[in-house]
């Protein structure tokens, strides 16, 4: 009798194999192997162990297509050709498998690098102690010139998770967003530390108009993932920009008359804000030179993406003293275009601004939290922590108008949603605002102009 078990566990496991692998519904989704966007375009042909054409499927929206379980009899793997792509084809399918995610390649393009997980014990090594092994996950990874395989200093990445319709922030419990935005250092390296563990985690990365690649990673707690992304940037004949400051070093007071050179861009100077701005210059690695007479010269490497401009900060001093390095934040021209008429309104006197600098020592949590900090404002709040802000001004009690990066707020309470860790910039106009925010009734109350740091 004991062999019997066995003997019935080995006819058991024969019928299994020997049945039709897709005997259940088998269905996916078809997404560009860079973007991570659906391919709408694309054909599905079901085949069986010959590769002989079962059933052909065209894909629905969103990229999805799927038979049930008397459609897809017989079939041992699937194939996948749509306009402009590499075709796919799929290895022989596990008798569990339903749902595949079929990433397609453009033809010319090379495929994303693959999300190699590092192997690490040693969590807390790059991170610190303060992490939780067991919820927390890290992924770490460089981005990268796609035609020139240089890396990209000061781009934003983005890990995304869960659903589009979680909450941002939960008001007063302070719950954290489901994304995380870190900018890339020297050779374009990141890290994220605090990500959670046991969620499918998107990692991508975008400059402007111009979208770079996403690693989607099931992430492990406690296990270190890695994710090389790239972006096509340096394109010969397409000018940037570079724009930013020059304080001195010791006290920190904007430096003006600094001289700044690039390389085939004609010199400027900076302002007696120690602003400066370079509207057309190469693209790709550039060396800025940042010149001052009794200050030591500083060589700044930076990376120049077409259509874009990038910001620095320069601390310039006045012995051979080590300095911090840089680093390089890219913006879209229009931004650059923002920044300048913010300084050239700052520089004009009228209404009260915040800089970066501002509210970095003010540490808001909220836009309102600016906003009561101008002279001559009072707010008043109705209903609650998250009922409408009203405020006092002029003699008279109003609602404040509120535009946010450059176009006007409607719907919503800007006052509390936007939050202190997203503004660059906030300026506040009482009475009439600048044309460029000028609203009929908005010279009877105060404008609010807000600039986020996701407004680039």
């Amino acid at each position: 009798m004991s062999g019997a078990p066995a003997r019935f566990a080995a006819i058991l496991a024969a019928v299994l194999l020997a049945a039709p692998v897709a005997a259940q519904p088998v269905t996916g989704v078809v997404v560009d192997a860079r973007t991570g966007e659906p391919v709408e375009q694309a054909e599905v042909v079901l085949l069986d162990a010959d590769l002989t054409p079962v059933a052909t499927l065209s894909v629905g929206l969103e990229g999805r297509w799927g038979v049930d379980a008397s459609g897809a009899a017989g079939v041992r793997r699937v194939g996948v050709s749509a306009p402009g792509y590499a075709a796919w084809l799929s290895e022989e399918l596990d008798a569990g498998e339903r749902g595949l995610r079929i990433r397609l390649v453009r033809l010319g393009d090379t495929p994303p690098p693959p999300a190699v997980e590092v192997t690490a014990a040693e969590v807390a090594s790059w991170c610190g102690a303060g992490l939780d092994p067991d919820a927390h996950g890290v992924v770490v990874g460089r981005v990268v010139d796609r035609a020139t395989g240089e890396g990209l200093a000061g781009v934003e990445t983005v890990a995304e998770w869960g659903e589009a319709d979680t909450p941002r922030l939960t008001i007063g419990a302070r719950a954290g967003p489901p994304y995380r935005v870190t900018t890339t250092g020297d050779d374009g390296l990141f890290l994220f530390c605090d990500l959670p563990g046991g969620e499918e985690v998107a990692v991508r990365t975008r400059v402007g108009d111009v979208p770079g690649d996403t690693a989607r990673l099931a992430l492990r707690a406690g296990s270190v993932h890695r994710a090389d992304l790239s972006l096509a940037l340096v394109r010969p004949g397409e000018p940037a920009g570079l724009f930013g400051t020059v304080v001195d070093a010791r006290t920190g007071e904007p430096m003006a008359g600094v001289r700044v050179q690039l390389a085939d861009a004609p010199p400027v100077s900076t302002n007696d804000r120690g602003f400066f701005s370079v509207d057309v210059a190469p693209t790709g690695l550039q060396l800025a030179t940042f010149h001052m007479l009794g200050y030591t010269s500083r060589d700044v490497p930076v990376v120049l993406q077409p259509g874009q401009a990038g910001e620095v900060r320069v601390e310039m001093a006045e012995g051979a003293v080590e300095l911090p390095p840089l680093t390089v934040t890219v913006r879209s021209v229009s931004r650059l275009r923002d920044i300048r008429m913010f300084e050239h309104r700052r520089a004009m006197g009228f209404g009260t601004f915040f800089t970066l600098d501002d509210l970095e020592r003010r540490n808001p949590w909220a836009l309102a939290d600016v906003v009561r900090d101008t002279p001559g404002v009072h707010l008043r709040q109705f209903g609650g922590p998250l009922g409408p802000i009203l405020v006092r001004s002029r003699g008279k009690v109003c609602s404040p108008y509120v535009w946010v990066d450059g176009l006007r707020w409607r719907g919503g309470n800007p006052m509390t949603e936007i939050l202190g860790l997203e503004l660059e910039a906030v300026e506040v106009h009482k009475g009439i605002p600048p044309a460029e925010f000028y609203t009929v009734g908005s010279e009877d109350c105060i404008t609010v102009v807000a600039w986020t740091k996701r407004g680039r």
